[in-house]
């Protein structure tokens, strides 16, 4: 019994070691305030592409808000890191490059906005 038990904490051990590591490097990003609503990068660069039809390749990476604590900027939820708020890069169909900051709103895929865009007007954003 005792045996199963070690090997279970150090099961469990490893997990959160890998909960705790990043998939992607985060970027440091100042004058952002966290609001709780979290989600994956995957899931902001899905929305992304979804939304806006000028975009055509999305990738992003989580931000830690300078100045907060690290918990206010991303969490680990059973085995899924989750953000606050991402930086999000790509190109357009017309092949021009862009950058910004995504930021969840809500529980559901257009619960989101985008600031801080770079490289890109309304025009090419939308299509």
């Amino acid at each position: 019994m005792k045996a199963l038990v070690a090997i279970l904490a150090a099961g469990a051990l490893a997990l959160a070691a890998v909960a705790q590591a990043y998939d992607r490097q985060p970027v440091r990003l100042s004058g952002l305030t966290p609001d709780g609503w979290g989600f994956t990068n995957l899931g902001a660069e899905d929305d992304l592409l979804d939304r806006y039809r000028g975009l055509r390749t999305a990738w992003c990476t989580g931000v830690i808000m300078v100045g907060w604590p690290r918990a206010d900027s991303t969490w680990v939820h059973g085995q899924t890191r989750y953000w606050d708020k991402s930086a999000c890069a790509g190109t357009t169909w017309s092949g021009k490059r862009y950058a910004l900051v995504y930021d969840a709103k809500g529980n559901c895929a257009l619960c989101f906005k985008v600031y801080r865009v770079r490289g890109i007007g309304p025009r090419e954003l939308h299509g």
